[in-house]
């Protein structure tokens, strides 16, 4: 399905992963690391990793939980790393920009940002592209796929934050959604997006990983 997508459109094919409690939240507050899923849940999603051209985050995620985006629990190849940073807020000493595979990260922004920031992160050996704004002013999806299409990326896995998945539920050029809830009640946090899940989505896949439910969703 990433071949055919990619062939036929140009366009990587873009799956997101939500992980959540079972009363909806991603984290428990604004700013916050929390663990939500077992360690189960964990391995997959390094494994789903690992079969992705490239995982996608944005600057929230890098600042909070200053991730490594790679793949250490699993077997398999380390995906390019996608950084959506319209203002250019991500921190340049996390871990993506200064690693052994930083040469792999890219960030998307805006035009207009920081020249002095912009770069900072060229010197690091990171990739940068600068985009006209949605009208919404964030970072354009349909021009980020594109981009990426044309850097030779098949396929996209997205790992958050909020307003990433925000940005991505209602879009056209999203195909998957693999939404992984766990037993853990948090009673009040940061739900993934606003509103439940778009009627439009077929379940195609349910499964227990540990004490998580693993589901997924594709288009109807």
């Amino acid at each position: 399905r990433f071949f055919f997508k990619y062939i036929r459109t140009g366009l990587p094919y873009v799956a997101m992963k939500i992980a959540r409690s079972t009363d909806g939240f991603i984290s428990a507050k604004e700013g916050t690391q929390t663990w939500i899923t077992g360690k189960e849940s964990g391995v997959y999603v390094h494994s789903l990793r690992a079969r992705y051209d490239a995982v996608l985050v944005g600057a929230n995620t890098v600042n909070v939980d200053n991730p490594q985006l790679n793949v250490r629990h699993s077997e398999g190849r380390n995906p390019k790393r996608i950084i959506v940073d319209g203002n250019l807020s991500s921190n340049p000493d996390a871990r993506v920009f200064n690693d052994e595979g930083k040469e792999d990260t890219m960030i998307f922004t805006k035009t207009g940002a920081s020249a002095e920031k912009l770069e900072l992160f060229k010197r690091k050996g990171i990739k940068c592209f600068e985009l006209h704004p949605s009208d919404e002013g964030n970072v354009p999806v349909y021009e980020m796929l594109k981009k990426l299409g044309e850097e030779k990326i098949a396929s996209v896995f997205i790992e958050g934050g909020r307003q990433i998945f925000n940005q991505f539920i209602n879009d056209p050029h999203l195909d998957e959604i693999i939404l992984i809830t766990s037993p853990k009640l948090l009673g009040d946090g940061i739900a993934p997006f606003e509103g439940e899940l778009p009627s439009n989505w077929r379940k195609i896949e349910e499964n227990m990983l540990g004490s998580d439910i693993n589901q997924v969703f594709v288009r109807s």
